[in-house]
């Protein structure tokens, strides 16, 4: 029994299986005193990838990828379920499909990580790479192996400069390095954490000393507990908009000078040109003297290949001031696939007419501040709707407006009380990180959170419960980040280089 137990902790592909879990274990909900075991699990994928033939490398690196999206996304069965007609079969049928899909990324790590190793270049590096291409592979969660480190923000804060990817990156570099299990190599490992904490340490004086000499405005966090499915009830449009006046007042009469509610909060359908609110249901209600930024759908041009008829609409933002007027919408830029939008429908009309008959989402163009007008310091909200807070592409085309504030819109009660709403949040803190500007996330029904240019959670509100939160947010200005202005280069050319290097040296 002991040799076989001993044989199977010697399996390449067992160890990457593990690998997958721990790395899971390192995010909710599990806690997180357990972020270590995101770093030992990356470690044991590099080491399951020594030695391996082509196809191993993919077979692990897959095997990595399925068992810990199995685990990120075991809310999945459940949220199928709750909306749809289908069997718990098929929900789970459907939970290891999505969970092959995310996991290819992995597969790709494997074999690019195999091919560099076989051409000269070093295992760390190799591994860095294939981890670093594995993030550009298109997913419907696109999680990194930095995020559980959002639970610990010292360790990121060199993202100003490269990027949560970079971040991966790094992390992917010296986990490889402690695989290796060679005294130097865990030396240079424990050197490359050692570097990220004295960084992360350094740099939180100034960030502190910068946001206490910013402005800041005292601003209510909107949190209205609407079933998911209620939204769209037009019926119960009325109450949903009473519910938001509520809230609001309260606030308003808590010293809110300006509320933010949730992704798709208002009911109606505005102009997106912007315009004057009417009608008895408008969003600056009886008694409510400050001013509201909402997420709202707002009408758009149909799109190429649209059915005569057919109703399109931004997933947007806009502010309401102090006159009644409201600014020209704030379009979400990235439609969510499947979810928002039809894959391929503008290269293949034929699909929207198919998939998208009665009408749909339309995705914005660019990036379009949202600006406080009533007295005291003006308040520029960059606007990141949904799932956009987990995209650095996004948030960075975002942050070269030059928000003083980014604002995140959600509504996450499709997930119920599951994990999800907690592993969207670890995803969009590094957002705060990478732009250096204070993060405030209005979300449905929670996570409703105020995070802080260094990544740390300043405040939040209870999850499931009709709540406002009351923030007072540094408005940082500044030129943009290094990361903001030049993007994914500012890790991958010199990662391109070093092995350009390497791999030049080795075969000499």
């Amino acid at each position: 029994m002991r040799e076989r137990i001993s044989r199977l902790a010697r399996s390449p592909a067992l160890r990457a299986l593990l690998g997958g879990l721990l790395l899971s274990m390192g995010a909710p909900p599990f806690p997180p005193a357990l972020i270590a075991f995101a770093f030992v699990g990356v470690a044991l994928l590099a080491s399951a990838l020594e030695d391996a033939r082509f196809g191993q490398a993919i077979v692990r690196g897959l095997l990595f990828g399925l068992a810990t999206n199995l685990v990120a996304m075991s809310f999945v069965p459940q949220t199928i379920t709750r909306f749809t007609d289908l069997p718990l079969v098929a929900a789970l049928a459907g939970w290891v499909l999505l969970a092959v899909a995310q996991g290819g990324s992995w597969a790709v790590a494997g074999a690019l990580a195999w091919g560099l190793a076989r051409v000269g270049a070093p295992r760390s590096l190799a591994f860095g790479a294939g981890v670093g291409a594995s993030m550009l592979v298109p997913s419907l969660f696109p999680w990194t192996i930095a995020a559980p480190f959002a639970r610990a923000p010292v360790f990121l804060q060199p993202a100003e400069l490269i990027g949560e990817r970079g971040m991966a990156v790094v992390f992917a570099i010296a986990a490889a390095l402690v695989a290796m299990r060679a005294r130097k190599a865990i030396v240079a490992a424990g050197a490359i954490l050692a570097a990220l904490l004295v960084y992360g340490l350094a740099r939180r004086p100034s960030i502190d000393a910068a946001r206490a000499a910013a402005p800041s405005r005292s601003i209510a966090l909107v949190q209205q507990n609407v079933p998911p499915k209620d939204r769209w009830k037009h019926e119960l449009a009325p109450a949903i908009v009473s519910k938001l006046w509520s809230l609001t007042r309260l606030a308003q009469e808590r010293g809110a000078e300006l509320a933010i509610w949730p992704e798709s909060a208002y009911p109606y359908v505005l102009s997106a040109d912007g315009g004057r609110e009417t009608g008895a249901f408008r969003v600056r209600g009886p008694g409510i003297g400050i001013e509201v930024l909402t997420g709202v759908l707002t009408d758009a041009p149909p799109p190429p290949g649209a059915e005569p008829g057919s109703r399109w609409s931004f997933n947007s933002a806009t502010i309401v001031d102090l006159e009644g007027n409201y600014a020209p919408a704030a379009a979400k830029l990235e439609l969510l696939a499947f979810g928002e939008v039809v894959p391929l429908a503008d290269r293949f009309p034929t699909l929207r007419r198919t998939f998208a008959r009665g009408g749909g989402l339309v995705a914005g163009r660019d990036p379009l501040l949202l600006r406080t007008k009533s007295p005291g310091p003006e308040v520029r909200s960059g606007i990141l709707n949904c799932y956009e807070d987990t995209l650095p592409s996004i948030s960075r085309r975002i942050a070269r407006a030059a928000p003083n504030l980014l604002v995140n819109l959600t509504n996450d009660a499709w997930f119920g009380a599951t994990a999800e709403p907690e592993l969207h949040l670890l995803e969009a803190i590094p957002r705060a990180i990478e732009a250096r500007r204070d993060l405030l996330r209005a979300v449905n029904t929670g996570v409703t959170v105020h995070v802080d240019a260094y990544g740390t959670v300043v405040a939040r509100a209870t999850r499931e419960v009709a709540t406002i939160l009351m923030v007072r947010p540094a408005l940082l200005e500044g030129p943009p980040t290094v990361y903001v202005r030049f993007g994914d280069w500012t890790w991958g050319a010199p990662l391109l280089l070093a092995l350009l290097a390497t791999i030049a040296r080795a075969r000499r």
